[in-house]
């Protein structure tokens, strides 16, 4: 993750982005938009927590 950038603002980008996709219920703009996403993925792949793709996840 670019550390110049608030994880929120990233966050909220993403949410926008989705609603433009077509994404239109509220609730899960909400989530998407307040989740802080790179608490929840390998720290290397941080980079990538805001962006619409998937990431690997761990076994388990």
């Amino acid at each position: 993750m670019d550390t110049s950038q608030h994880p929120n603002n990233e966050a909220r980008k993403l949410a926008e982005g989705l609603k433009r996709k077509g994404i239109s219920d509220k609730r899960v703009l909400a989530a998407i938009g307040n989740v802080p996403r790179h608490l929840f993925i390998d720290e290397r792949l941080a980079e990538y927590a805001y962006l619409d793709r998937p990431l690997p996840i761990e076994k388990g």
